[in-house]
């Protein structure tokens, strides 16, 4: 992708963003996981529901931003707030 306009800028920012944003989620899905599974013996099985209900909604949050990014990426527009104030009418 060849930046030409400030909204190229902006979208490729916003991607870059949303991405860094899945990542986070999947490292705090990971380590919900690993502490479930270090402490298991400490966790009733309510908690090990409650833990793996937790991951899953980081991996679906996750699953998400990454979808923000190729949205955005796709249509070269971006969710910028500036994009929704100066786009064409």
């Amino acid at each position: 992708m060849e930046l030409e306009t400030v909204g190229d800028c902006l979208t490729l920012f916003e991607a870059y963003e949303d991405v860094d944003m899945a990542q986070g989620l999947i490292i705090i899905g990971n380590d919900t996981i690993n502490n479930l599974v270090n402490n298991l013996d400490s966790y009733t099985e309510e908690d090990v529901l409650v833990e793996l209900t937790k991951a899953t909604l980081y991996f679906s949050l996750a699953r998400s931003s990454v979808e923000l990014a190729r949205d955005a990426v796709d249509r070269s527009t971006g969710r910028s707030p500036l994009w929704l104030w100066f786009r064409p009418t």
